[in-house]
C-alpha cells in the first residue's frame, strides 16, 4: 500500500512543480512545500492503514483462537456428557436384566415346586398354591391340607424340589391343617 501511494505523491509533486515553473520564487516555495506534506500525509496514511490492518488481523486471530477453544470445549463436554449418559443407560440396562432373571428365575420355581407337590401321591395338592418372591428368594406354599403328616410332606417335597433345581431360595410352609 505505501509503494502505490508514493508514485501518487511524487505525481503530484511534478504537477505542482510544473504548475509552480511560471510562478513567483515564494509561489514555488510554497506550492514545493504543499507537494511535500501531501507527500507526507500520504505516507502517513499508508503507515496507519498497515498498523490497523495488522490489528484487525490479529483481533481475527484471537477471535478464531477463542471460537476454536470454545468448539473444543463444546465437543469435550458433548463427549463427556453422552459417555456418561451412556454409562448410566448401560447400569439401568443391567439392572433391569439382573431384576429380569431373578423374576425368571421365581417364575420358574413357582410351576416346577406346584408339578412336585402333584406329583407325590401322599399329598393332595388341589388346595395348595405355590408362590415365589424373588426379591426375599422365598417359595411359599399355602391352602389347606388334611393332615399335620400331610403338611410336613409338602415342605419336604418343596424343600427336594428346589434342591434339585440348585436354588437358593428357602421354603416357607403356611398351610393350614383342616380340622
Amino acid at each position: 500500500m505505501v509503494k502505490k501511494m508514493l508514485p501518487f505523491a511524487a505525481v503530484m509533486a511534478l504537477v505542482f512543480a510544473g504548475v509552480a515553473s511560471g510562478c513567483t520564487p515564494e509561489a514555488r516555495q510554497d506550492v514545493g512545500q504543499a507537494g511535500d506534506n501531501i507527500g507526507q500525509a500520504a505516507t502517513k496514511s499508508a503507515e496507519g492503514t498497515v498498523e490497523a490492518g495488522q490489528k484487525a488481523g490479529a483481533a481475527v486471530k484471537e477471535g478464531a483462537e477463542n471460537a476454536g477453544e470454545a468448539v473444543a470445549g463444546t465437543a469435550h463436554a458433548v463427549k463427556e456428557g453422552t459417555k456418561e449418559g451412556a454409562e448410566q443407560v448401560g447400569e439401568a440396562v443391567g439392572g433391569v436384566a439382573k431384576s429380569a432373571q431373578k423374576v425368571g428365575a421365581a417364575m420358574d420355581l413357582t410351576p416346577s415346586v406346584k408339578g412336585a407337590l402333584v406329583a407325590d401321591k401322599s399329598i393332595d395338592a388341589s388346595t395348595i398354591n405355590v408362590d415365589t418372591d424373588a426379591t426375599a428368594k422365598k417359595v411359599y406354599i399355602k391352602g389347606t391340607v388334611p393332615t399335620a403328616a400331610a403338611k410336613t410332606q409338602a415342605t419336604k417335597v418343596a424343600q427336594a424340589k428346589l434342591k434339585e433345581e440348585n436354588s437358593d431360595y428357602t421354603v416357607v410352609n403356611q398351610l393350614t391343617v383342616k380340622k
